[in-house]
């Protein structure tokens, strides 16, 4: 019989809390855990094992996911958070000319929507699964996007060749 997922409120003093339990847990530094749970405490945690060997202190919220196979978050490495909606404004075509397509397009967005694109980017990556990102972008549009997602990352601007400012926009676009 397959067990559905439960979740009890929170209680009403808002503890910082939590206790997950699923049918699977992946530790970062051991094997796999049958039955396990997870405890986290102001945002970190501090206990991973059996079901049985982790109580949850009093107040704190408990969450059984049922039979799923909890993970680490995963790490993208190289990401473009503010092109999350960008798909198509470019013609598929070798690299250096979807490069170009895509330069020239990109320069109809404005920042508005360049920060709801990447907000949009860090909620996708989120629901995949990854907690952590180092974003490329070329406005830093992802920084706060990362912040009011709940992720951790870095941004940082990407540079292609040796030009700057608009001849280095030029190059790209030829």
């Amino acid at each position: 019989r397959r067990r559905r997922p439960t979740r009890r409120p929170p209680p009403p003093s808002g503890s910082s809390t939590v206790l997950i339990r699923a049918d699977w847990i992946v530790p970062v530094v051991s094997p796999p855990l049958a039955k396990g749970a997870v405890l986290i405490r102001d945002g970190v945690i501090e206990a991973v094992g059996p079901v049985r060997a982790v109580e949850p202190p009093g107040g704190a919220i408990e969450i059984d996911l049922g039979e799923v196979i909890l993970i680490p978050g995963l790490i993208d490495s190289h990401c473009h958070l503010e092109w999350a909606l960008t798909a198509g404004v470019s013609k598929p075509a070798p690299f250096p000319a979807w490069l170009g397509g895509f330069a020239a397009r990109s320069q109809e967005l404005d920042m508005h929507h360049r920060e709801r694109a990447a907000r949009w980017g860090a909620l996708m990556a989120l629901v995949c699964g990854t907690t952590t990102v180092a974003d490329s972008g070329p406005s830093g549009a992802a920084s706060p996007a990362i912040s009011e997602a709940g992720m951790r990352g870095t941004v940082h601007l990407e540079i292609f060749g040796r030009e700057h400012g608009r001849d280095a926009l030029d190059r790209a676009i030829q």
